[in-house]
C-alpha cells in the first residue's frame, strides 16, 4: 500500500506491460494448478475465496492475502462511507426543495 494516494502511476513500456501479463498469466496458472491438485475442489468443483486463501497459504503467499484483505476491507469502508455520503446529499437536497416548495406555497397564499 502507499501513504501517498495522489502519487503518478508508473508508465509501462510495450514489454514490460508485456512481462508483466506473462507473470500475471503465471501467477494464474499457478494459483488455478495448485487449486485443482487439493481435494476439496474436487468436491464442489467450486472456488471459494477461502479455498482460494488456503491454497495461496500453501504457496507461501500468506501475506500477500493478509494485504489483499486488507486492501479489500479499506475499499469496502471507503465505499459504505461515499454511499452514505451520498444518501446524506440527497436527504439534505430533498428537504431543501421540500422547504422551497413549502415556503413558495405560502408566498402565494399570501399574495391572493
Amino acid at each position: 500500500r502507499s501513504n501517498d494516494d495522489n502519487k503518478e502511476l508508473p508508465i509501462f513500456t510495450p514489454s514490460s506491460t508485456e512481462l508483466l501479463r506473462q507473470c500475471h498469466s503465471e501467477f494464474i496458472s499457478l494459483i488455478t494448478s495448485e487449486l485443482t491438485n487439493h481435494s476439496s475442489y474436487d468436491e464442489t468443483k467450486i472456488i471459494t475465496e477461502d479455498k482460494l486463501e488456503e491454497c495461496m497459504t500453501r504457496l507461501g503467499m500468506g501475506e500477500l492475502v493478509k494485504e489483499a484483505r486488507a486492501l479489500i476491507c479499506d475499499a469496502e469502508k471507503a465505499e459504505a462511507e461515499e454511499e452514505e455520503e451520498e444518501e446524506e446529499d440527497y436527504f439534505e437536497n430533498e428537504n431543501a426543495s421540500c422547504v422551497e416548495g413549502v415556503e413558495s406555497m405560502l408566498d402565494a397564499t399570501k399574495d391572493e
